[in-house]
């Protein structure tokens, strides 16, 4: 995979900003505050424009990444259902992007 340093930069952005939403909600039930709320909105945001500049460029290369990084990082299984729903996304990407 042949990234370049702005995608990358990308791609960091969208793995920390991704994890910031999950957090915010959970201190926003346990101490009430608006502005918890305000912070999980503004990080989903910032996923969501990550994710659209990333899979501008990268199509097909961010599909491999994500499963690779899903197996390394989270010790995920790679079960039949998994490699189905894989072979999909990847044809919906080829399909949407041809």
């Amino acid at each position: 995979m042949n990234f370049d340093l702005v995608t990358v930069a990308w791609i960091i952005l969208a793995a920390i900003t991704s994890a910031i939403p999950v957090a915010g909600v959970k201190q926003f039930l346990i101490k009430k505050e608006a502005i918890w709320i305000f912070i999980s909105i503004i990080s989903f945001c910032l996923v969501i424009y990550s994710y659209a500049k990333i899979f501008t460029n990268n199509k097909h290369q961010i599909s491999s990444m994500i499963v690779s990084f899903g197996l390394v990082v989270f010790n995920e299984d790679f079960s039949y259902k998994k490699c189905v729903g894989l072979a999909l996304g990847v044809g919906s990407i080829y399909l949407l992007s041809h």
